[in-house]
């Protein structure tokens, strides 16, 4: 694959892009610059417990397709998406390198986290990467922890956060606002007949849904960004059951947005979801809401 310029790789799973996820896409770029190469970020299709133990998968910060645009956004254009199956899963950590860092791509330079792990099994660690750097004869570049606080960035604590519903904690270590993209499909209307039009999303299979809760967000909608409201609920007010809907309402917008895809952006939780006594009383807490996104925007 070899275009006769050094290629340096950015090897990861690379799930939300986060911050520490940014170091290593930048420190790619740096030394491919230094080379007079190009890099190249080396990723999955999907997650490898989707392969390997499916019940235990946990749900996406990002999906596939954005993914790769968050990585391509933070410089790196070129982006290989691998196969992840259980013949890729089964190669052991020297046929993994041999293969395909060295063969496919003849890697002159390769980055990787500091809890980096490949092969079989997951059996290969930073320690054995780097011997078989040397052996191979390309510049292994090991990050190193990025924190915020005490915490140290990592996809999982980005999901505890997003599921527990503190966004803004969550937009902290990924270095941008969580987002998710969805069709609008149908509903039940009943917002309209509160004066607070919805949008329902459909969002990919998946992806992550944050924790229940009324949201601050903006909405991007046909070039626009508006400021919103999301309900993330089982809509106990009116159903009781247990089924999850993600409910966009878009302020100061008028419009039929049915089957378009729309981004919302989430800023904050405003508050959780509770069974109101009537609909007059849900309508006034949303008035509520409205105003009090309408302040985090300011």
């Amino acid at each position: 694959m070899s275009r006769g310029k050094p290629t340096v790789l950015a090897l990861g799973t690379f799930d939300g892009v986060h911050r520490g996820h940014q170091v290593i896409l930048s420190t790619a770029l740096d030394l491919a610059e230094q080379m007079g190469g190009r890099a190249v970020a080396f990723t999955f299709d999907r997650h490898p417990l989707a392969v390997l133990n499916p019940a235990k998968c946990p749900p996406l910060i990002t999906t596939t397709e954005e993914k790769a645009e968050l990585i391509r956004r933070h410089g790196i254009e070129e982006v290989c998406l691998i196969s992840f199956n259980r013949e890729f899963a089964a190669m052991t950590p020297a046929q993994f390198v041999a293969e395909c860092l060295v063969q496919r791509f003849q890697a002159k330079g390769v980055v990787v986290g500091f809890d980096f792990s490949f092969g079989h099994l997951a059996a290969g660690k930073v320690d054995l990467l780097q011997s078989l750097a040397n052996q191979h004869q390309f510049e292994l570049i090991v990050v190193q922890p990025v924190t915020s606080g005490a915490t140290v960035i990592s996809s999982t604590a980005i999901r505890n956060l997003l599921l527990t519903g503190d966004v803004r904690r969550a937009n902290e270590l990924l270095g941008y606002p969580f987002f998710l993209r969805g069709r609008v499909i149908p509903g039940e209307g009943r917002g309209r007949q509160l004066g607070f039009p919805t949008a329902n999303l459909a969002t990919p299979p998946g992806k992550l849904i944050p924790g229940a809760g009324v949201y601050a967000v903006e909405a991007s909608v046909r070039g626009g960004l508006f400021l919103g409201l999301l309900a993330i609920s089982d809509r106990p007010t009116f159903t009781g059951r247990g089924d999850v809907s993600v409910e966009l309402f878009i302020d100061e917008f008028d419009g039929d947005l049915y089957d378009e895809i729309v981004e919302v952006r989430l800023l904050e939780r405003l508050r959780g979801i509770y069974r109101f006594p009537s609909a007059n009383a849900l309508k006034e807490q949303m008035e509520k809401d409205r105003l009090a996104a309408r302040q985090i925007l300011r």
